[in-house]
């Protein structure tokens, strides 16, 4: 029988199994590892003009990490650049982020208001550093929605928001042998937590082998 789970690994092995149903060395290593860093986005639907237009060429790519006067960074990326169907013609879809601890966040997890007020602050902030990189763009925002490291956490339930599975930093991503580590039987696990360094390519090509193997066994 088969059976699936919807969880980042480590709420699969610390709530759903239970870290103490595990080896000691497997609970030393989940009690060492940290998250993978927490951004906070803002996602812009943008009206277009011939202004704005110029200065999105100078996307050359897609993705463009963009490094502000102050010396801190943020990632732009241009939707349409690869998707015309991510906004109607002559339009734009645009999102962009820049790193936010988590920590940084708890106070406001409790505090409504203030945390309102908090992702307010952050997306002008977000705002003035891109227009160092696009000067219209405050001209040309139709739609604008923000996602702060909690807005992460409540809807993909990732630990603390974490974008892409453990903590991209070495020293405390775990490196787990499975069949050792995690002996569960049946138990088969895909996601950017299972292979380092996470995101999407990891989370698709755990699945490939995943699905790969499961039809090897049915047609043995």
């Amino acid at each position: 029988m088969l059976y699936s789970f919807g969880g980042d690994l480590h709420v699969t092995l610390t709530k759903l199994i239970g870290s103490t149903e595990l080896p000691t060395a497997t609970q030393q290593k989940l009690r060492q590892a940290h998250p993978s860093e927490s951004m906070f986005t803002v996602f812009f639907g943008l009206n277009g003009s011939e202004r704005l237009h110029q200065e999105l060429q100078r996307f050359q790519e897609s993705h463009v990490v963009y490094t502000c006067k102050d010396g801190n960074y943020i990632k732009l990326v241009l939707l349409n650049q690869e998707d015309s169907q991510a906004a109607p013609e002559s339009k734009y879809a645009l999102m962009i982020s820049m790193l936010s601890p988590y920590k940084e966040w708890l106070e406001e997890k409790t505090d409504k208001v203030a945390y309102i007020k908090k992702k307010r602050s952050f997306t002008e902030e977000i705002i003035t550093r891109a227009e160092e990189f696009l000067p219209s763009l405050r001209d040309h925002i139709e739609v604008q929605e923000s996602a702060s490291p909690l807005t992460y956490e409540r809807y993909t339930s990732n630990w603390q928001g974490g974008t892409s599975g453990w903590s991209w930093d070495p020293r405390f991503a775990p490196r787990f042998n499975y069949p050792k580590d995690i002996p569960i039987k049946n138990l088969s696990m895909v996601g950017h937590y299972v292979s380092n360094p996470g995101g999407i390519p990891a989370a698709m090509i755990t699945a490939w082998y995943i699905v790969k193997s499961m039809m090897n066994k049915a047609s043995c």
